[in-house]
């Protein structure tokens, strides 16, 4: 069993030494659950000898290893989980579009009802107006939260403001997550949301829950900066879309919230 699993740790070894040859570190992952980037400089009978990062030499033996992986198939899997992501709201935004058509062509097809008729005296206390609010999502499309920040409909909202159900997931961003230059110049709050209902997706190396990155002014964070994981919160606002030349041209959608209306 020992030998079966030295070979297994050799194996992952070498393909991590032919990484490195082309110029692509690994990440040596040990027993008791410290992550290390490194590059492979020698494999000995029962140890492996790494380059750390910043030029340090350590040495490992395969008993403290837990196991070997190039940093290219992470990416890979990560990539591959991301694409499968997008799919899958990409359908679910397809559903929602459909559901929303069928629902306005009910509505269309319904027969108005007759006005009641209108009494021939009025009293002095009828003909007074009734008092009206106003109010800023007065006449705002209220659009469902998967089109809205799905990457097929997104750029569709950049310019118009919408509304939209959230289900608040935690605070600021996720662990490794590279700030755009447009959010760092500006003073938002940051937060994370989900679809109303739905898991939020998990982070292949962290393993920690992510969202959709929502934005918001600092003077008007007042509305979302009590709220507790799982409240539904309802916001108007715009996307924000931006393609990063770094990533392959990966999409990244962002909503930044005009008004939080609860």
């Amino acid at each position: 069993m020992r030998l079966l699993k030295t070979l297994t740790l050799l194996t992952m070894i070498m393909l991590c030494g032919s990484a490195w040859a082309a110029k692509t570190t690994c990440m040596m992952i040990l027993k008791n659950g410290s992550k290390i980037k490194c590059s492979v400089l020698e494999i000995t009978k029962d140890s492996a000898i790494m380059e750390g990062g910043d030029g340090s030499i350590f040495k490992y033996s395969f008993s403290d290893i837990q196991k070997i992986r190039s940093l290219a198939a992470i990416k890979a899997e990560e990539r591959a989980a991301m694409l499968a992501e997008n799919e899958k709201k990409k359908a679910l935004a397809e559903q929602a579009k459909a559901a929303q058509l069928a629902a306005q062509t009910a509505t269309s097809t319904q027969t108005p009802a007759a006005p009641a008729e209108l009494p021939t005296e009025t009293t002095a206390s009828s003909s007074t107006p009734a008092a009206t609010t106003t109010s800023s999502t007065q006449g705002v499309e209220e659009v469902s939260y998967t089109q809205v920040l799905n990457e097929a409909f997104a750029e569709d909202y950049q310019n118009k403001s919408v509304v939209i159900e959230a289900e608040y997931l935690q605070s600021g961003f996720w662990k490794g997550y590279l700030i755009p230059k447009f959010i760092k110049k500006a003073k938002y709050y940051v937060f994370q949301c989900v679809q109303p209902g739905a898991e939020p997706s998990v982070n292949a190396m962290n393993k920690s829950a992510n969202g959709e990155v929502f934005l918001i002014d600092k003077s008007l964070a007042s509305g979302v900066i009590n709220l507790k994981q799982g409240e539904k919160v309802k916001m108007r606002g715009h996307t924000k879309v931006v393609k990063r030349l770094s990533n392959a041209g990966q999409m990244e959608v962002y909503f930044i919230v005009e008004e939080v209306i609860k």
